[in-house]
């Protein structure tokens, strides 16, 4: 919250939702109602979309790598640094999202290997079970994209306040764990760092939560478009990385590793937003009157499997496939189930 001259608080943020008064009730029944069927509009249309095109012929996997790299690269960084230019200015339990994120991974990373046990696994299917359940869809295939439906651009800026510590997680702690379960030499940690920074599709979206942030900090006017901007960026973009994944759609691995996928439903749907909620006392997220903060923890703490999870199976030569289906049939089942996590949600 900001402060005036008089040391008054002031409560309003640049942009937001306001908490519904009772008369409000029907209204934002009906707001859920055209917010859960966009969302699924969005998701399952884009992925279908796309593994459509590729059954027909008409588009190869090819394509794939084109579509994210524009979306990833050259659309995604501007979403970000507007949504973060536009954020009320953040105060310390805001900034303290990617330590929350950071904090959500460390604990996942006994719990995954609890629940792996409840299986006979070899050590690199257990190294692919856990990484799939330290790590979740946070970005605008998922996470951030709810947070936006349930919060308006004030939930997208917020999802990637939470998406900062990601990459640096990944190659930092995803590596550290990787390694514990891989069967030989994995490329050093440094080389993965300097490709973090020089490749496009990190580097970008990195100078883009900058950007904005620093712009906010400066308290440069925003736009007037601002808010409509967002309101097509971020469904279109999460689109194009939909249809992206569309085109390279298998679905065979999924007969191999019905059991593991099952139990990988488990851990994502019950203990994954479990830890989360409960990691929100610390950080004071329960206590506070306005949730937000809360709900964006829970959406991010509930959200399938990532798709790094996939890269870190095939940098530390552990099971590929079983870390292909565990994210396949996540992200599958959670598309059709994004209006459950968002009724969740707003009932926090």
């Amino acid at each position: 919250m900001e402060r005036s001259s008089r040391g008054e608080r002031q409560a309003p943020p640049r942009y937001g939702r306001q908490d519904p008064s009772p008369g409000r009730e029907r209204g934002l029944e009906q707001k859920l109602v055209i917010d859960t069927i966009r969302t699924v509009t969005v998701i399952l249309g884009a992925l279908v979309a796309g593994y459509g095109l590729r059954k027909s012929g008409r588009a190869g996997p090819q394509w794939a790598p084109r579509v994210n790299r524009v979306a990833l690269v050259w659309v995604q960084p501007l979403v970000i640094a507007v949504a973060l230019w536009a954020m009320r200015r953040p105060d310390w339990q805001t900034l303290a999202l990617p330590v929350f994120a950071f904090t959500h991974m460390v604990v996942m990373w006994p719990l995954g290997a609890l629940a792996a046990r409840l299986l006979p696994m070899s050590r690199p299917d257990r190294g692919a079970f856990v990484g799939s359940a330290i790590f979740n869809n946070q970005g605008f295939t998922y996470g951030t994209f709810l947070a936006f439906v349930a919060l308006g651009p004030q939930g997208a800026a917020l999802g990637s306040v939470y998406c900062i510590a990601f990459m640096p997680a990944f190659f930092t702690f995803g590596f550290y764990v990787g390694r514990r379960y891989s069967r030989q030499e994995s490329q050093g940690l440094w080389g993965a760092v300097r490709g973090m920074f020089c490749d496009a599709e990190t580097r970008n979206p990195t100078l883009g939560i900058v950007a904005g942030l620093v712009l906010n900090a400066l308290r440069a006017p925003v736009p007037s478009a601002a808010p409509l901007f967002l309101d097509v960026a971020i469904p279109g973009t999460t689109a194009a990385f939909l249809l992206a994944i569309g085109l390279g759609l298998r679905l065979s691995a999924i007969r191999d590793y019905w059991r593991e996928c099952l139990l990988m439903h488990g851990v994502k749907l019950l203990l994954s937003p479990a830890a989360g909620l409960l990691l929100a006392v610390p950080f004071g997220y329960w206590a506070l009157s306005d949730h937000t903060l809360l709900k964006v923890c829970f959406i991010m703490c509930a959200s399938p499997v990532a798709i790094m999870s996939v890269m870190l199976a095939q940098v530390f030569d552990l099971n590929e496939r079983l870390a292909g289906a565990l994210w396949l049939t996540t992200n599958l089942s959670w598309t059709v189930g994004a209006p459950v996590i968002l009724w969740a949600a707003r009932a926090l």
